[in-house]
């Protein structure tokens, strides 16, 4: 059943190679903060009685893969990649896929062409004190993760102020949780501190967790430069580097 924004698929007789499922799909398009229209989708369903719930979100060049990111969900609960929950040959597709493109207001035929096959970007939620980043479908040598990045100043009577950094997340099943902290001059560097630390945990340095082209890098940056009151130019302590195992 297709209606705009929503699809509702369900098999209630499981068979020999297909399981009894129900699952809804619901989408919508969103403005960055730079205005770039995104493709954003949550899947909700059941699969032999066993509940899931998944979120993703594409860019505009990426949002006509939105099929095979769904099967590839679907499979990981046990829907089988052949009986895709949304494939080309669904009378459901067509619609759904005209739908998408007039929310995007761009033609199709300009951004066939840009399409990644693979493509399944990382969800990051941004907040004050709080990042959250999570990968949850495992393609391109980047594993499922989930992670939970809180930072916060704290006035040490030695040290003077320090960025004090929590990490909790799981990576392929398996649940970690770090802490370090940074002297007000080398806090410039949490960036690659907490990519070097969540990397033991299996998450690959290549997918940095809060990197320079993220958008969330800028707004933590700002937030821990007014919170520690940095100033560009201010010498750093050669001390602190090492004592921060920079």
């Amino acid at each position: 059943m297709f209606e705009p924004g929503h699809v509702h698929r369900t098999k209630q007789r499981a068979s020999s190679d297909i399981p009894e499922f129900s699952v809804d799909i619901y989408y919508d398009v969103h403005r960055d903060e730079n205005f770039k229209p995104i493709l954003c989708m949550r899947m909700a369903g059941n699969v032999n009685g066993s509940m899931f719930e998944e979120s993703f979100e594409l860019s505009r060049e990426e949002a006509f893969n939105f099929a095979s990111v769904i099967g590839r969900i679907g499979k990981k609960y046990g829907v089988p990649g052949s009986d895709g929950l949304i494939a080309r040959n669904h009378k459901d597709y067509d619609r759904m896929y005209a739908d998408i493109k007039a929310k995007l207001g761009v033609p199709v035929e300009v951004l066939e062409p840009e399409v990644i096959e693979e493509a399944v970007p990382p969800v990051s939620k941004y907040t004050e004190g709080h990042l959250h980043r999570a990968n949850k479908v495992a393609s391109n040598g980047c594993p499922v993760y989930s992670l939970d990045m809180y930072y916060d100043v704290r006035q040490d009577p030695v040290e003077g102020p320090m960025l004090s950094v929590r990490l909790v997340g799981n990576c392929n099943g398996k649940d970690f949780e770090e802490k370090f902290e940074l002297h007000r001059d080398t806090a410039y560097n949490f960036s690659s501190v907490a990519t070097r630390v969540v990397a033991k945990h299996g998450i690959p340095v290549n997918n940095g967790i809060i990197m320079r082209r993220h958008k969330e890098y800028d707004l933590m940056f700002a937030d821990i430069r007014e919170k520690l009151q940095l100033r560009s130019g201010e010498a750093v302590d050669l001390q602190h580097l090492a004592k921060d195992g920079l």
